[in-house]
Order: C-alpha cells, then structure tokens, then sequence
C-alpha cells in the first residue's frame, strides 16, 4: 500500500525531503535538457522535473503516457524545481492509450448522460466532478 500521495506532497504534509510516489503518466515534455513529467494518483496532479544527465534522463524519455510508474523524488530542492525526480520506474505500460482524457467540462449529473458515465466509469474516474461524488459516497457509506 503507497504512503504517499500528491495531495500530501502539494499541501506540504509530507515533510521528508524524499519521497515514493506510485501514480500514472498524465504527459510530457521535453525542453532543452529538462524533460517534465506531469504525473497523477487519486489525490491530484503534479509535475516532476529530470535534469539531462540524470539517470532516470534515457529511461523516462520513452515513457507513454497513461504508464503506471514508482518515481522516487526530491522535494524543494536547490536546483530550482519544487519536484526533481531521482528515479523511474516502469510498472505498466497502457494496453490502450486513453488520450484525450475524458472531459471534465460535460454534466455528468445530467440525467442525458447516467447512462454512459456508469458503463464508462473506468474512464470518468479521472473527471473532478465524479472524484468528488465519489469522496461524498464514500464518507456516507464509512458513516453508517
């Protein structure tokens, strides 16, 4: 079971200067010789920073979006960057790319469209507005 989530790290609860984190690829660029890595879990997003010269450089350059990875990174460090990441790790490779993430601007409410969120919810999971009915679901059944 991961310990450490984005939502920690963000807030700044998470007070070690390293940290594990297990979460997917949202996507990445490359600029110059940084290459940025925006990465998410349950809790939210974050973008991660490897320097060229890194070791994890080569590997995470060929990393598709949609990979479950384990990235281990540096918190507030002096180079600049909040996140700089220290190492990737490979857990998953997508069996099919899901990109462009379902839309977060569409009703999902809307009675027009229960249908097809609750045939499709595997992929409306990532949608603000589904995260958080879930949360209230969950709070609900936890309190009874």
């Amino acid at each position: 079971m991961k310990d450490v989530f984005i939502k920690s790290v963000i807030s700044g609860s998470h007070t070690q200067p390293n940290a594990t984190l297990l979460a997917w690829v949202v996507g990445k660029r490359h600029h110059g010789g940084i290459l940025f890595i925006t990465l998410a879990d349950s809790t939210g997003e974050i973008q991660g920073v490897i320097k060229k010269g890194s070791p994890a450089f080569e590997f995470a350059k060929d990393i598709k979006p949609e990979s479950l990875v384990r990235v281990e990174i540096e918190i507030g460090t002096e180079t600049g960057f909040p996140v700089c990441i220290i190492m990737i790790d490979l857990l998953s490779e997508p069996s099919c790319i899901l990109s462009p993430r379902p839309r977060q601007h569409f009703d999902i409410l809307a009675s027009k469209h229960a249908d097809n969120v609750l045939r499709h919810k595997h992929l409306y999971i990532r949608n603000e507005k589904f995260i958080a009915i879930m949360k209230v679901k969950h709070s609900m059944l936890m309190a009874m």
